[in-house]
């Protein structure tokens, strides 16, 4: 039997990838939405979102936007999360990157992500599963519960943007594969965990 752990990547960031203009969907309320499947009485956002998806709760004064992504749904580029948003990823695909920063979270036991996660400024990116490792610089570590992902990535010294580099892989809870890269900006603690 496998023991499942927490792998945290905290403070991991996006480069935009697109060279065309892109619709994006906000949501800045404060509220809940679900990607697959439904939120409250009225809110139905269906099974795809072809657009980057933000979350970010700037302009509300109570924090919370919340997002469930779960089996069936899909956003077609990114999903970027500003100010204490938090996701909740059980299932379903975000087709380039996960960009978490200022102080969100996300938390995945399941589904696909195209190409990186990113976190800068105190986000946390939690990994629900087991056999993870990081892999930096051609050196493959295994990844315990309790250990720092920054501790074996290769830190990129670029100036005002300094950033931890590497490719993480295991077993999500659900048993999807996991192979991306990682990028940790801002850097703090990072570790795993059960």
């Amino acid at each position: 039997m496998l023991k499942q752990a927490w792998v945290v990547l905290s403070c991991v960031a996006f480069l935009g990838l697109a060279s065309t203009a892109i619709a994006a969907v906000h949501y800045y309320d404060g509220q809940s939405y679900t990607v697959g499947g439904t939120a409250g009485a009225d809110i139905y956002l269906g099974t795809t979102i072809n657009d980057y998806l933000t979350l970010d709760d700037y302009l509300v004064n109570t924090f919370g936007t919340h997002l469930n992504l779960n089996a069936g749904g899909s956003i077609q580029y990114s999903l970027v999360l500003h100010n204490q948003a938090t996701v909740t990823m059980t299932g379903g695909s975000v087709g380039y990157n996960i960009h978490a920063e200022e102080d969100t979270t996300v938390t995945m036991s399941g589904g696909l992500v195209g190409l990186s996660f990113v976190a800068q400024h105190n986000a946390v990116i939690y990994l629900e599963g087991s056999n993870f490792s990081v892999t930096a610089s051609g050196v493959t570590t295994a990844l315990g519960n309790v250990d720092n992902v920054s501790s074996y990535a290769t830190l990129i010294e670029d100036g005002n943007s300094d950033y931890y580099f590497g490719t993480i892989t295991g077993t999500l809870a659900d048993g999807t594969t996991l192979d991306n890269t990682f990028y940790i900006y801002n850097t703090g603690p990072y570790y795993g965990g059960t």
